[in-house]
């Protein structure tokens, strides 16, 4: 009897966990996430997953003698959860929007800078700019790639969940192809750094 009472507690507890929803204040979520795009995309996540809990056809279940009719509580913590996950979707895809975009034109502006340099320099100075200009470059890309994957792993999750992108969103593919470039032009420049002084 004990043990059965122990599971049906452990049931209802699965479902007074949802009370939190009520509770939590969006801009204390929003404050704690911060502009951690990984945080973003895992909470995202998270709540995609849990709601596997009460997304079901069933409206209750039963203990033996006891069953428990959760068709109400149902309702309400599904309207409430969408409400959650449409909100922090929206939130995310400014973020996500916003931060792609700072991206493109650093990236692009990398870019640029690094076409402009050449190692055939008249003097010191031009070489070593030349040589700090590629270094700077590399160390830009390797913080670059986490993110850039980011993009790509945060555009698809807005995909899956039919988010509407506005006209003017700077879509993954477009940075991708800065990218690619950026990376191609380092890799010729490197070269030419690695030919000149066995660097």
């Amino acid at each position: 009897m004990e043990t059965k009472i122990s599971v049906i507690a452990a049931y209802v507890e699965e479902w007074l966990r949802f009370q939190s929803l009520w509770d939590l204040q969006s801009e204390q979520v929003y404050d704690a996430l911060g502009d951690n795009l990984g945080k973003w995309l895992q909470l995202l996540h998270e709540i995609r997953k849990s709601r596997s809990t009460f997304d079901t056809s069933d409206v209750s279940r039963s203990f033996g003698n006891i069953i428990i009719d959760y068709e109400q509580v149902q309702t309400k913590v599904n309207a409430k959860y969408d409400q959650w996950q449409h909100d922090i979707l929206i939130k995310f895809a400014n973020k996500l929007g916003n931060r792609m975009r700072e991206a493109y034109a650093e990236i692009g502006k990398a870019r640029k800078d690094l076409e402009g340099q050449s190692l055939e320099a008249s003097s010191t100075a031009q070489a070593v700019a030349f040589i700090t200009v590629v270094q700077q470059s590399k160390r830009k890309v390797k913080a670059w790639a986490p993110e850039v994957e980011i993009f790509k792993q945060g555009e698809t999750t807005l995909t899956r969940q039919r988010y509407q992108f506005p006209q003017d969103w700077l879509y993954v593919d477009q940075i991708g192809g800065e990218w690619t470039a950026l990376n191609e032009i380092l890799a010729r420049k490197s070269k030419i750094v690695q030919d000149q002084t066995g660097m």
